[in-house]
């Protein structure tokens, strides 16, 4: 009897004393290096990659929107978990998961954002060109072999694992923005002989350009039309009423343009074969990332804001222009103002003209880059500096580019003087509603 109470009493010390261990030796937190320890370079890289993209595959603005929103997303994803105190947009941006955290191991945020940007881009893009994807594992391949020359491979393994895992989860909700149920959707514009003022096309069997982008899934905006700004004036006909001066004006300009105007209309004009309207503020935001010498971490945080402003912006202007469906300066100074054979500077896009889209996409990200860098930055604008014909164009500010971008398109002769002022106007609003929805700790 005498030995079993021992027993017992010397397997309850055991096994307090093993408890005692256990509560003052919890498991150990391992802590990767922070993002803000890395240069943004990793992600200047991936973010002049899409600028590229865009270009070489010749992507339409509203539909390089998208791709430029959701890398932007990305970007911030995969290097969020490596910032202190950060928050991931999961459940902050429209119907986005919670993105999953990594396990508690040794990670290098670099090989993530390669990771998850590899997946992200490969399959945002729209029936992607092999260059494309060429392009795209040619620069994972190298940011991944510059690591491996950095941390140990079982490191850098795990890290592209977690990527993947992002990258993959991103993709997964990306396919419920109602982009893809849009592709084959047949539209046709209404008449205009139910009501002179609408939209039609600026030569016949030209194709309307993404008339359901304002039924896709905006990021931040309860609505497409939240930030709408209404057009302000009628339409009309009759000389000396406030429309008819609007096209007048147009007209009086195209025959009095400046060469200062006329560079401004092409420099701004980001036609095919660049980075579209949406990039070349893609590339504004490149220059002001490595002109400021910022760490990845708050590259990471730019990068989203922009890419979600992008995005936004166009959801915006798209459903406001299909909306309010009216015609183009071509059509209405040939029809109305006796210049039946009159031609605009720069081509008349294929859709309807209320607001400007670049004045949207500019007023908007605008705002976002005057208060991730400040007001009264003076600037060089060098989008275009490997285009024959286009020289750079410099800047107080970026309020001051954005106003410059807008006005472009009252030169090129194919927006209204409302159409440019309500716009910028709008896209202030829709940064207003991403600032106040996106947050970061």
């Amino acid at each position: 009897m005498k030995k079993s109470i021992l027993k017992y009493f010397i397997f309850l010390i055991i096994f307090l004393i093993s408890c005692t261990e256990e509560i003052t030796n919890p498991p150990q937190i391992i802590q990767s290096p922070e993002s803000s320890t890395f240069e943004a370079s990793y992600a200047l890289e991936w973010m002049n990659l899409t600028y590229d993209i865009v270009t070489l595959e010749d992507i339409p603005a509203p539909t390089a929107s998208r791709f430029y929103g959701y890398c932007g997303i990305a970007l911030y994803e995969a290097v969020c978990r490596g910032i202190p105190g950060s928050r991931s947009l999961g459940g902050q941006l429209r119907d986005m998961p919670q993105i999953p955290s990594p396990e508690n191991e040794l990670y290098d945020w670099p090989t993530v954002l390669a990771a998850t940007l590899k997946i992200v881009a490969t399959n945002i893009l729209y029936q992607p060109q092999q260059f494309s994807i060429d392009m795209i594992n040619d620069l994972y391949d190298e940011q991944i072999v510059n690591r491996n020359l950095e941390i140990n491979e079982t490191t850098v393994n795990r890290s592209i694992a977690y990527g993947e895992q992002v990258g993959n989860k991103i993709i997964e909700w990306s396919n419920s923005d109602n982009f893809l149920s849009t592709r084959d959707l047949p539209y046709e514009p209404p008449p205009r002989s139910n009501n002179p003022s609408f939209w039609e096309p600026t030569f016949p069997g030209q194709h309307a350009l993404e008339p359901y982008l304002g039924t896709q899934k905006p990021f931040c905006m309860v609505t497409q039309n939240q930030c709408s700004v209404p057009l302000g004036i009628q339409f009309d006909t009759i000389p000396g009423t406030p429309f008819y001066y609007e096209g007048y004006e147009v007209l009086d300009k195209s025959m009095n343009l400046t060469t200062d105007e006329r560079n401004i209309a092409f420099f701004w004009e980001d036609k095919a074969g660049t980075g579209q309207p949406p990039g070349h503020w893609v590339s504004i935001t490149n220059n002001m990332v490595d002109r400021f010498s910022i760490k990845l971490d708050e590259a990471a945080k730019i990068y989203a804001l922009v890419g979600v402003t992008i995005r936004d912006a166009f959801i915006s202007a798209w459903e406001t222009k299909y909306s309010v469906n009216l015609l183009r300066p071509i059509t209405y100074i040939r029809e109305y103002m006796g210049e039946p054979n009159w031609s605009e500077l720069v081509a008349t896009p294929p859709f309807p003209e209320y607001p400007s889209g670049h004045s949207v996409v500019s007023g908007g990200v605008s705002k976002i880059l005057t208060v991730s860098f400040g007001d009264n930055i003076a600037f060089i604008d060098s989008t275009h500096n490997n285009e024959p014909g286009l020289r750079n164009r410099n800047f107080n500010s970026f309020y001051d580019a954005a106003d410059e971008a807008a006005w472009s398109r009252l030169y090129g002769g194919i927006h209204f003087r409302s159409a440019i002022l309500n716009g910028i106007q709008q896209g202030k609003l829709v940064a207003d509603v991403v600032l106040n929805t996106v947050y970061f700790e």
